[in-house]
């Protein structure tokens, strides 16, 4: 890990800690959360996509099918529902 990475991280902890109302004893947690948002912004927005695909069943966030609204009764041509 390099001086500028480590520095990197350590501001962004301060930075979360800070947001967080300054809380004693989540340091760690405010660590970790750093070097995950500091090495999200690092990847390539392609390989970001492609891993939440991947947490997604294979279906990017942003994929048609994932947006496109449920299909119902009448737009698959089976008429209109019943009345009771």
């Amino acid at each position: 890990m390099t001086t500028d990475y480590s520095q990197r991280i350590r501001e962004r902890a301060y930075q979360i800690w800070d947001r967080d109302g300054r809380p004693e004893g989540r340091a760690h947690e405010h660590w970790v959360q750093a070097e995950q948002e500091i090495a999200e912004e690092d990847t390539p927005v392609f390989v970001q996509e492609r891993e939440r695909g991947e947490r997604n069943g294979g279906q990017a966030e942003h994929s048609p099918e994932r947006s496109r609204p449920a299909e119902d009764n009448e737009t698959k041509g089976l008429g209109k529902p019943r009345k009771a």
